[in-house]
């Protein structure tokens, strides 16, 4: 028998500033602020995305403690939401600064920002994302209680 633990990490957020790792906590994902978001990359499964409340976008190497591989500032407030296309090329991200920013998934180029005027966004926090598979729709909900469909063109 073997013990499928031992050799597995689950980060765990509860409301701090990091999130240390069940059952050995040898390691943690942190933020300055709250984490809120933390998501694998659907193709690079061995790369754990995180933002938080500091409004950075960060990554880190699963296969290496957790260590940090990079970070930098994505939006102006709160990053609520992290979610990958299903093809993993690329991710987006929602924050409380309305905006939803769509980024490149192997080096974190900004790729695109959907904006509240330019663009027709949301009015107040974007919370949560959802990406579907069908025709490259991506589904944002926000605290204007609207729910708003975009197809991504790059």
């Amino acid at each position: 028998i073997q013990d499928i633990y031992s050799q597995t990490k689950i980060p765990i957020c509860h409301g701090r500033h990091d999130c240390p790792f069940w059952p050995n906590s040898m390691g943690s994902v942190n933020h300055d602020g709250n984490e809120w978001n933390l998501t694998i990359d659907s193709k690079n499964k061995n790369i754990l995305v995180s933002g938080g409340r500091d409004a950075q976008l960060k990554s880190w190497n699963s296969e290496d403690n957790y260590k940090e591989i990079s970070a930098q500032s994505a939006h102006w407030f709160t990053i609520n939401s992290i979610v990958f296309h299903p093809k993993g090329h690329i991710f987006a991200t929602a924050s409380r600064d309305k905006m939803i920013k769509i980024w490149d998934a192997e080096n974190f180029e900004l790729l695109k920002v959907i904006e509240p005027i330019r663009d027709g966004g949301h009015k107040r926090s974007v919370n949560t994302l959802f990406w579907s598979e069908y025709d490259d729709l991506l589904v944002s909900g926000s605290d204007d209680f609207t729910l708003m469909v975009w197809k991504i063109e790059l």
